[in-house]
């Protein structure tokens, strides 16, 4: 009996001590055609709403614009978040840009000390614009707002997608371009010990990390800890983005 209960506690704290996975599912209440936000950030001092996907706090949204709605399902290889996506794009006649957040925490010493990974799926079918544009954020408050690094995306002269890295005022664009209408893993490293940002696009998933395309360092910025992390939608944008993780140790992008 006493081996029994040794065994199964010597399971517990295995299985606990592999459980480095921040956040994974964040979808996963969600069906085809709900919308994404559950509520609205109107004020930067706003109390949190953990663990939810909420309208950001912008100065301008888009006049007229309402939640995203949840859409479908993609996957990539070996990436274990599954799951459904959100569709991107306004109506006819809306312009501008609205933000949707997921608020993780309040505190700024939370996600500082160590080095972070924020996982996520596109599948863009238009980027309106051959200005590099925000698509992907990690925040420095909960309300989604004040960007630390960031995901830009643009249409190329070739008609193809565009990627690039941003941090503050510095800026490095992946020299190679993308395909539209196809599925993408897009990565964003901030690594606080070595205050540097980096961006994995189509990584392969082997058990090491690999070189990344692009990588900014940037002191300044990595000075608050994250807070969330956010998507812009807007009028530029068709297709859809999801399958959000977020997680402090490379392997558990692939762990189930």
């Amino acid at each position: 009996m006493k081996k029994l209960i040794l065994s199964v506690t010597l399971a517990s704290i295995t299985i606990l001590s592999n459980a480095q996975i921040i956040k994974t599912n964040v979808l996963s209440t969600d069906k085809e055609g709900d919308e994404l936000e559950k509520a609205t950030y109107t004020n930067i001092k706003d109390p949190i709403q953990k663990d939810t996907w909420c309208a950001a706090f912008m100065k301008r949204p888009a006049e007229g614009s309402s939640s995203p709605t949840i859409g479908k399902e993609l996957s990539y290889p070996k990436y274990a978040e599954g799951g459904p996506s959100v569709n991107l794009g306004f109506p006819s006649g809306i312009k501008g840009y609205r933000n949707s957040a997921y608020s993780l925490t309040e505190s700024g010493k939370t996600y500082k000390k160590g080095v972070y990974y924020l996982a996520c799926l596109i599948n863009l079918s238009k980027v309106g614009t051959n200005k590099p544009t925000e698509l992907i954020a990690l925040n420095a408050t909960h309300t989604g707002s004040s960007a630390r690094a960031q995901v830009f995306v643009n249409k190329s002269e070739d008609g193809k997608l565009k990627i690039t890295a941003v941090a503050g005022k510095q800026r490095m664009e992946i020299p190679n371009t993308f395909d539209f209408g196809k599925t993408h893993l897009i990565i964003l490293k901030a690594d606080y010990p070595n205050t540097k940002y980096s961006l994995f696009v189509d990584p392969d998933l082997g058990k090491s990390e690999p070189k990344a395309n692009a990588e900014i360092m940037a002191p300044e910025t990595l000075t608050v800890g994250v807070k969330a992390f956010s998507f812009k939608n807007g009028h530029i944008y068709k297709g859809n983005i999801g399958n959000f993780r977020f997680t402090n140790k490379w392997e558990d992008i692939i762990a189930q």
